[in-house]
């Protein structure tokens, strides 16, 4: 368990986030899904960017099949069509979390060859 804590406290944020957003109140449903979009790609980048564990690499997975059962709850079905594009923003995450990690390790990495 504690070896996957952060992937754990990142699955519990966007499982929140995914579940309980929709019952803030707000003039219509398409500025929730704009809204859990745009967070879920937040979310998605920094929680592969602190993670250093392959099982980062499902998030885009485990988020679609969050959003199915609130697509279900929540909305009408005239959205369902936005689980596919919840899946291409959490997969644009995991790129762009996967390269920001990179960047930084390699830019620690180049650091310390210079100190020494």
């Amino acid at each position: 368990m504690k070896k996957y804590l952060k992937e754990l406290i990142i699955a519990f944020i966007e499982l929140a986030l995914i579940f309980l957003f929709p019952l803030i109140p707000m003039g219509n449903k398409d500025a929730h899904i704009i809204l859990i979009m745009a967070l879920t790609l937040i979310v998605g980048i920094i929680g592969v960017a602190i993670s250093n564990k392959k099982i980062k690499f499902l998030f885009p997975l485990f988020t679609t099949i969050l959003v199915v059962s609130t697509m279900f709850m929540y909305y009408e079905p005239r959205v369902y069509g936005n689980i596919f594009w919840m899946f291409v923003f959490s997969l644009l995450a995991v790129i762009i979390g996967e390269l920001l990690r990179l960047i930084v390790l390699g830019v620690i990495k180049l650091v310390k060859m210079i100190r020494k």
